[in-house]
């Protein structure tokens, strides 16, 4: 009887003049070594090398690393940015240089506040779009209140007009408390700082709507400020009022920059409920008869 044998041939990888003693051996999966490193723009080399017998039986490249630049200085209205940047990776120093984009930013202004940069237009003191002077800045802006309050916005800034109003006015009449009026019921309230600025044009709206037709003679102050129109290098503000007490108090204590600014003042605040505020310019705030006809008017406005 034959017999069949059944010669089963392995095939595998066999490498010679190993050093490690055998004749043949199994490639392992090896690892990769670099050859070349890379730098920003050139790449670099590596080989795939058996572990066992260090032959070399791959290549590869080793892609550039790119520049490492930092960020662009940005311009701003009042400094350039820079036109150039060097890599920072050790031993590059290449440059980048761009041709646009960094020179110094224009202050573009709205309102008093540069739309770029949030910088103030005016300073306390300075003269205002109506002609008038600044007397009060607030940073962070303050509600300007409207009888509509759709029509209620924020502005940061309240001028004056440079001199009071020629004629001594009084506030209205003192048969009732106006409703929607800012009213302060005691001195001690008018400790709370600020707490009627932005309500001035409010209740200027409020009473002079209220007071008209009632047929005060001569002047009613709130009427008197609503009335009021500058043309200014020829645009028209008309958009006065008659200051609140806080307002007032703000306004009186920059009297330096306004002429002739002596006396006693009409706010448009109102004291339950036949009197309403008023402010000397070296005296404290104090109520006085609404109906009382020998005070003073300064008009005043916000944007």
């Amino acid at each position: 009887m034959k017999k069949h044998f059944i010669i089963v041939l392995a095939v595998i990888a066999l490498c010679v003049g190993c050093d490690n003693g055998n004749d043949t051996h199994n490639h392992d999966s090896g690892i990769w070594r670099t050859v070349l490193e890379p730098d920003c723009e050139t790449t670099g080399t590596k080989e795939l090398h058996c572990n066992s017998c260090n032959e070399v039986f791959d290549t590869d490249t080793i892609a550039a690393l790119g520049h490492n630049y930092p960020e662009w200085t940005a311009p701003t209205c009042e400094t350039a940015g820079n036109d150039t940047r060097v890599c920072t990776r050790t031993g590059c120093g290449h440059e980048d240089i761009r041709s646009t984009g960094f020179a110094v930013l224009e202050h573009s202004f709205e309102n008093g506040i540069c739309t770029v940069c949030d910088f103030m237009q005016y300073d306390i003191g300075d003269t205002g779009p109506a002609g008038g002077i600044i007397f009060y800045v607030s940073a962070t802006g303050f509600t300007l209140y409207d009888t509509d309050p759709a029509k209620d916005k924020t502005v940061y800034y309240l001028e004056a007009a440079f001199a009071r109003e020629t004629y001594l006015s009084q506030w209205g009449d003192n048969s009732e408390l106006i409703d929607g009026v800012s009213t302060l019921t005691s001195a001690g309230a008018l400790s709370v700082i600020g707490q009627t600025i932005g309500y001035g044009k409010k209740d200027t709206q409020i009473i002079a709507a209220h007071m008209d037709g009632k047929g005060i003679i001569p002047y009613v102050a709130a009427q008197v400020c609503a009335n009021k129109s500058v043309t200014v290098d020829g645009t028209v503000f008309d958009d006065w009022f008659l200051p609140s007490i806080h307002e007032l108090m703000e306004l009186i204590t920059q009297k330096k920059y306004f002429n002739n600014m002596l006396g006693e003042y009409w706010s448009s605040s109102q004291y339950p409920v036949s009197a309403a505020w008023l402010m000397s310019t070296g005296g404290t705030p104090h109520p006085v008869s609404k109906n009382s006809l020998s005070y003073y008017v300064h008009a005043v406005r916000a944007f």
